[in-house]
């Protein structure tokens, strides 16, 4: 039996009993319904032969609040995922942390200067000063996946206009360094 609007509104008054009803809508989508009148949206599956639940997220009945078709379009992406063979919980997680924080050009830089130049070069410190006086200020907060060609030019424009075989010099590093992410740690878009 499909779940409704009119009738998850009515399931926000919650019921007499001390343990959580379990309402199922379709495709592995159900509702948890408290007697607080709580209600969330649950998606079943089996992965390895191992039952699972995800909880999606919580009815409001309000703005902030997640509603049918919403908790039924995650059922779906939730589903394209086991037809991948991914689990479903593992990737919505994966997905938020993307989403709290992007690696930022600043990230990758310092990532690149602290775990391979200064091991491996005897001037990281004259980078990691470049990398401060000309690339942070002007594109080191932009996620790294945002970061396009044209931002790389506009900073090392400017720059070889003051310092050419510095700048050159400078580009060569990010190279690097973006390189270096590529082929052994982060999964940067080129």
């Amino acid at each position: 039996m499909a779940i409704s609007d009119s009738k998850l509104k009515a399931m926000l008054r919650g019921h007499d009993d001390d343990t959580p009803r379990k309402v199922a809508d379709r495709d592995g989508l159900s509702v948890l319904w408290r007697n607080s009148g709580k209600v969330s949206f649950v998606y079943r599956y089996r992965i390895l032969g191992k039952a699972k639940n995800l909880t999606l997220g919580s009815y409001t009945g309000q703005e902030g609040g997640l509603s049918l078709s919403e908790a039924r379009k995650k059922a779906a992406q939730c589903r394209a995922w086991l037809e991948e063979g991914n689990d479903p919980a593992l990737m919505t997680r994966i997905g938020k942390d993307e989403r709290l924080k992007p690696v930022t050009v600043k990230d990758a830089l310092e990532y690149w200067l602290c775990h391979h130049a200064d091991k491996k070069r005897s001037n990281s410190e004259k980078h990691r000063q470049q990398f401060a006086k000309w690339v942070y200020p002007r594109i080191g907060d932009l996620p790294l996946s945002d970061c396009d060609t044209r931002h790389w030019l506009s900073v090392f424009d400017e720059y070889s206009k003051v310092a050419p075989v510095a700048s050159g010099y400078c580009f060569q590093n990010c190279k690097h360094a973006l390189k270096f992410l590529a082929n052994n740690i982060m999964s940067i878009s080129q």
